[in-house]
């Protein structure tokens, strides 16, 4: 016979409940490694894509690091949810932490590239992006009084 009556979240050594995720946590980390992949496959490119009109405006790579590594920063704060009993704001910076070092990943890989160079500015707006990336979710989730 199955005991089926609900049961209180367990409640870690500080005193804050854990709620058990349905997602495995290896699972959570898909999107992250997928889009760092994508990321990595467009440096990859001598000629990357050109977003069409988009590419005709000022600044427009600037924008497309930003965007690219702002998905990554939302994506990697999501991931390290996996890490139960952690504070929000460590949680963040953990993520932030790991969207700065795969941005300098990232550039010292295209300085390899043929056509493609290593850009400080490309790298500090990497950073950016995944700093203001992470920065949703952790201001979205709920209790976000507590950080």
């Amino acid at each position: 016979m199955v005991d089926r009556t609900p049961r209180a979240p367990a409640v870690s050594r500080r005193g804050r409940s854990e709620r058990r995720s349905a997602v495995p946590p290896a699972l959570r980390w898909l999107p992250a490694v997928v889009w760092a992949g994508v990321i990595f496959g467009l440096s990859s490119m001598s000629q990357p894509p050109e977003p069409g009109p988009v590419a005709d405006l000022p600044g427009w790579t600037s924008m497309a690091h930003f965007a690219e590594y702002f998905i990554l920063g939302a994506l990697l704060f999501l991931a390290c949810g996996t890490f139960r009993g952690r504070r929000p704001s460590n949680i963040y910076l953990f993520a932030v932490i790991m969207g700065i070092l795969y941005g300098m990943t990232d550039e010292l890989h295209q300085s390899f590239v043929p056509g493609r160079q290593m850009d400080a500015l490309d790298w500090l707006v990497d950073c950016l992006g995944a700093s203001t990336g992470a920065l949703i979710p952790l201001m979205m989730r709920p209790g976000r009084n507590k950080i």
